[in-house]
């Protein structure tokens, strides 16, 4: 069983076409299930509209990359950032001096993975959270990646 954690760096890459996103996309549609945290949508909705500000990308494609993010939205595991999970990603951003939202996402991951008692795979492009994912017990992608 594939269960994978996807935090916004990896999610975002499956409505761009941009470097990792083919592999990406490949690694979802292998997945048994797939999650994110809450905060993740905001991630998400700011990167696009940042994207599209600064004219990486169209108008047009931030309108579809989204929409297709809200159809995802849908059927995405959502683990909720409640009192728990920030205790973790307080933890976290200490143990392993994490940025605050990929505190909260190491934090969601570490605690879902205890809760489904199965290896969960942590799928980031942000190198400091994939070493402290390593780190944390989580299996990571993508493989190789050189923190």
């Amino acid at each position: 069983m594939l269960t994978i954690y996807l935090d916004a760096s990896a999610l975002l890459k499956r409505y761009l076409n941009e470097a990792g996103a083919k592999e990406t996309r490949q690694l979802i549609e292998r997945a048994d299930e797939i999650a994110t945290t809450t905060i993740t949508r905001v991630e998400i909705a700011s990167a696009l509209a940042r994207l599209a500000f600064s004219r990486s990308i169209t108008d047009a494609e931030e309108r579809k990359a989204w929409a297709e993010f809200e159809e995802d939205w849908e059927v995405i595991t959502r683990l909720p950032v409640a009192s728990r999970s920030l205790d973790k990603a307080v933890e976290h951003a200490r143990q392993y001096r994490l940025r605050g939202y990929d505190a909260v996402h190491l934090g969601g991951a570490t605690l879902w993975q205890g809760e489904l008692n199965l290896p969960v795979l942590l799928a980031t492009f942000d190198r400091h959270l994939w070493s402290a994912g390593k780190k944390a017990g989580l299996d990571v992608w993508p493989e190789g990646f050189v923190p």
